[in-house]
C-alpha cells in the first residue's frame, strides 16, 4: 500500500485524507491543528452563485451538492437571500440552479448554506496521524521535518493552503498566490431571527447558531482592522434588527487566491509523485477536490520530487 504524505490540515488536506482512507497509508502535516489555519479564517457560504465561466460554476455546484450527499454535523442547508443581476438569474437558469422567490421580494437560493469549516475537517481526518511539524524539504522518498527527522513518502500532496507556494518550490514547482485578506465579525445576538444567509453588495451575513450570526464585507480588504463597527452599521441598512446585535469576536486571515483567480489542481508535469490543490472556494470544493485528488494519489507514478 502506498504511503501518502499530505502537508496541509485544512479542508483540501482533511478531505483528501479521508478518501483515501483504505486506499493508502496516510500522514498529515501541519505545524498547526486540524483545520485551525485559514480553515478556521473562512466564511464557508456555500454558493455557486455568479461563478465565472460556467465550468467554475459546475464545479462550485458540484462541491454544494457533495457536502449535502456526506451530510455531516457541519453541513447547514439554510438558504441564501439575495437580489442578484439578470446575468446571475439568467446563469443559474441555463446551468439548473435552484431559485424561488420571497415575500420580500427578494430571489431565495434554497440550496445554499454554509459548512462549519473547521468541524468538517476535523470529522474527514478523524483517525488519520498527524504531525505539527514544519516541512523545510522534499527529497525523492522523503519530507523533511523541521526537528531533523524524514517522514517516508511515496507521494506528496501539497494542500497547505498560504503556505503552497513554498511547498511547491521545494518540488521545483512555481506556484503564485494573489495576496487578499479579510475580515469575520462574530455578533452575540440572543434568539436572533435571521433564518437565511443574507447577501448583498456591501455586506453577507448567516446564523452561527440560535445566539450568534457571523458578518463580513464581501469587498473585505476595505473593512480591516477598526472596521468592524462601521460594517456592522452596514449590516443594520440591510437588517434593520441587527442593531440589537454586539460584536463578540472580529478575526482576519488571509484568503487563499490563485493567480487568475481559479483553483489550481493536480500533478505538474515532469515532477513525479507530486500532487497540489489551491482554490480559493476551498470550502466549497473540498469534498470534490478530495476525491479527486485521492483518486491521483494511488495512480501516479512515486518517487516524490524525481523530474523527469
Amino acid at each position: 500500500m502506498r504511503r501518502v504524505v499530505i502537508i496541509g490540515a485544512g479542508v483540501l488536506g482533511a478531505a483528501t485524507a479521508h478518501h483515501l482512507a483504505g486506499r493508502a497509508e496516510v500522514v498529515l502535516i501541519d505545524e498547526r491543528g486540524v483545520g485551525e489555519g485559514t480553515t478556521a479564517c473562512s466564511f464557508s457560504r456555500l454558493s455557486a452563485w455568479g461563478k465565472r465561466p460556467d465550468w467554475y460554476f459546475r464545479l462550485n455546484h458540484q462541491g454544494m451538492r457533495a457536502h449535502a450527499e456526506l451530510a455531516g454535523a457541519w453541513y447547514h442547508p439554510c438558504g441564501t437571500l439575495l437580489t442578484g443581476s439578470a446575468a446571475d438569474r439568467e446563469q443559474a437558469a441555463r446551468l439548473g440552479y435552484a431559485v424561488s422567490w420571497s415575500d420580500q421580494d427578494a430571489l431565495l437560493l434554497p440550496e445554499e448554506g454554509w459548512v462549519d469549516a473547521p468541524l468538517f475537517a476535523r470529522s474527514m481526518a478523524s483517525g488519520v496521524p498527524l504531525l505539527n511539524h514544519r516541512v523545510i524539504g522534499l527529497r525523492p522518498g522523503a519530507v523533511e521535518l523541521d526537528d531533523g527527522t524524514e517522514v517516508a513518502a511515496d507521494v506528496v500532496v501539497n494542500t497547505a493552503g498560504n503556505g503552497a507556494p513554498e511547498i511547491a518550490a521545494m518540488a521545483r514547482h512555481e506556484l503564485e498566490l494573489v495576496a487578499s485578506q479579510g475580515m469575520l465579525v462574530e455578533l452575540d445576538f440572543p434568539a436572533h431571527p435571521l433564518r437565511h444567509i443574507v447577501h448583498t453588495d456591501d455586506i453577507t451575513v448567516r446564523p452561527v447558531d440560535a445566539d450568534r450570526l457571523l458578518l463580513r464585507g464581501p469587498h473585505g480588504d476595505a473593512h480591516l482592522a477598526d472596521g468592524a463597527p462601521e460594517l456592522l452599521r452596514l449590516a443594520e441598512k440591510v437588517v434593520p434588527a441587527l442593531a440589537a446585535a454586539e460584536i463578540s469576536d472580529v478575526r482576519i486571515g488571509s484568503r487563499v487566491v490563485p493567480r487568475g483567480g481559479l483553483p489550481s489542481i493536480g500533478a505538474v508535469p515532469g515532477i513525479r509523485g507530486y500532487l497540489h490543490a489551491v482554490a480559493h472556494s476551498g470550502v466549497i470544493l473540498a469534498p470534490v477536490i478530495g476525491a479527486r485528488l485521492a483518486a491521483l494519489a494511488v495512480e501516479i507514478p512515486c518517487e516524490v520530487g524525481v523530474h523527469e
